[in-house]
């Protein structure tokens, strides 16, 4: 269209629409005509379009494909095949944001991971070359971010590395991160290794591991422990079993063990985990530091068969643990350490063979299976048991032990007992009652080869002990209490018992006890 046909679209148009309308198509018309008949600077001009010159949008277009290349390789898929040398694997990790492995073993030495990257291994075994030097791990990471590992067996071959095993912390592990933040692991099984299967630590003390989650892995026949950890905010383990650890000490399942003063072990769970068979501990929580933990819990975890406490919590002096929870699942021993206070703490639901108790502060036992308590230590100044209570425990001794014993202790501390069961304790149900509230309690089948079914301490002065509303019978025509002499503070309310209780000794009471 001409010049003069396009202003006369413009002089005829009548609404604003079409005017503008007009307007625009004269003028590119104009542009467009001029630059197809060879005028260079009009085609110039239309080239660098809102730019002050050629250069500067040719400029901006490099940018772009830069740009557009960079998000690309953000997304990079790449394949690890299974004819790839150590150095080809290592390669394609560096570059690329998600990886796939071709099935098959693969025989590595220390593969470094990168940020922002998922690998799924798809079953694959990575096997750590024989003779490998005692810092070597299979995978490793320092300073990590948004790491996720999936679907792979790393064999740490420790038969082949026997030479190389005497790092204590650092030589060998299967997966050794430091301070990382955002680690996720699926069906990772971590076998053989000569240290730690996973090894979570830190570069300094003021950089934690932070949001770490693992989903039905195992760690098997390591060396030194199934897994560490030492300086973790958010940790959450779920279905994941660590068994067999041998070889070096400490030799258990799980160890929490700050290195520092100020490290971090806060907001840590396991649910539906397995410690189990381990040489030393299955679950150890080693804190000898002056610092204040918070809310590590085991929710229905199994812990068994291991060659030293199934449970083990302990720490030095001005060391304190709050929150720690046990909800539901199976364990031998549990083991609380002298000089350690643990505050508002809960155990539901769970069963034990014993549980040794040194300084719990508002602590709750409820609906749980115990076969044994045990109050440590007879100092007062080492043990305290302030507000422990039982609720609706069952503390069943199987024929073989004092259910309850050495409540000695003339420190601050109290222990009541509600609406629980205590049967078939070899001796006494409760030895050496001090400072303890019996109420609503039913004690029954004990004092086989003791003449008491509560025996309080000889020779002390207010005990201050009461049973109320309990009920004592077929304790094999034993005595239901002893009152010994010179000892003060015992009262008994309401007992149920078919075995009469003794005249009190001056300064304790027995109250409307009924005798079927």
């Amino acid at each position: 269209m001409s010049i003069t046909n396009y202003l006369t679209e413009i002089k005829n148009a009548i609404y604003g629409k079409d005017v503008r309308q007009a307007i625009h198509d004269a003028i590119k018309g104009t542009y467009d005509d001029a630059a197809k008949e060879g005028n260079a600077n009009m085609e110039v001009s239309l080239a660098r379009g809102d730019n002050e010159n050629l250069n500067e949008r040719l400029d901006k277009n490099d940018q772009r494909v830069t740009t557009t290349n960079e998000q690309l390789a953000q997304i990079a898929t790449y394949k690890v095949f299974s004819d790839m040398t150590k150095n080809e694997i290592q390669e394609v990790i560096n570059k690329a944001s998600k990886v796939f492995f071709e099935p098959s073993t693969y025989d590595v030495e220390e593969i470094l991971l990168k940020d922002n990257i998922e690998i799924d291994f798809q079953g694959s075994t990575l096997r750590l070359l024989d003779n490998q030097e005692e810092m070597v791990s299979i995978l490793k990471k320092i300073e990590g971010k948004n790491i996720t590992l999936k679907n792979v067996i790393l064999d740490g071959n420790r038969t082949s590395n026997s030479t190389n095993t005497g790092a204590q912390d650092g030589g060998n592990h299967g997966l050794s991160l430091t301070s990382v933040s955002g680690l996720w692991l699926h069906n990772v099984v971590v076998v053989n290794c000569g240290s730690d299967g996973l090894y979570l630590g830190e570069v300094s003390v003021d950089k934690p591991s932070k949001g770490v989650f693992a989903y039905d892995c195992v760690f098997d026949n390591n060396m030194r422990q199934g897994m560490s950890i030492t300086n973790l905010e958010n940790g959450h383990f779920h279905r994941c079993s660590f068994l067999n650890t041998n070889g070096k000490s400490p030799e258990a399942g799980v160890d929490l063990e700050p290195n520092h003063a100020d490290s971090i072990l806060n907001n840590i769970e396991f649910i539906d985990c397995k410690f189990k068979h381990n040489n030393g501990r299955g679950f150890v929580m080693d804190v000898r530091k002056e610092q204040t933990y918070n809310n590590i819990v085991l929710i229905n975890c199994e812990s068994i068969d291991n060659g030293s406490d199934d449970i083990r919590v302990t720490g030095g002096n001005n060391t304190i643990l709050r929150g720690f929870k046990i909800d539901g699942g199976n364990y031998g021993d549990l083991s609380f350490s002298t000089n350690f206070i643990i505050e508002k703490g809960q155990i539901i639901n769970a069963v034990f063979d014993t549980v040794s108790i040194s300084q719990l502060h508002e602590f709750d036992f409820i609906r749980s299976k115990i076969e044994s308590v045990l109050f440590t230590g007879d100092t007062d100044t080492a043990h305290s048991y302030r507000q422990i209570n039982f609720y609706t425990c069952t503390l069943d001794g199987k024929n073989n032990r004092t259910v309850v014993f050495n409540c000695t202790n003339t420190g601050d501390f109290s222990i009541t007992l509600d609406n629980c069961l205590f049967k078939n304790s070899i001796e006494e149900a409760v030895r050496n009652a001090r400072n303890m509230t019996l109420i609503n309690c039913d004690i029954l089948d004990c004092g086989i080869s003791e003449p008491l079914a509560i025996i309080t301490p000889r020779n002390s002065e207010n005990i201050n002990t009461k049973i109320i509303k309990c009920v004592f019978t077929n304790n094999n025509n034993v005595q239901p209490i002893r009152f010994p002499s010179n000892t003060t503070g015992l009262k008994v309310v309401n007992a149920i018992t078919d075995i009469a209780i003794p005249e009190p000794s001056t300064g304790n009471d027995v109250i409307e006890t009924i005798l079927i």
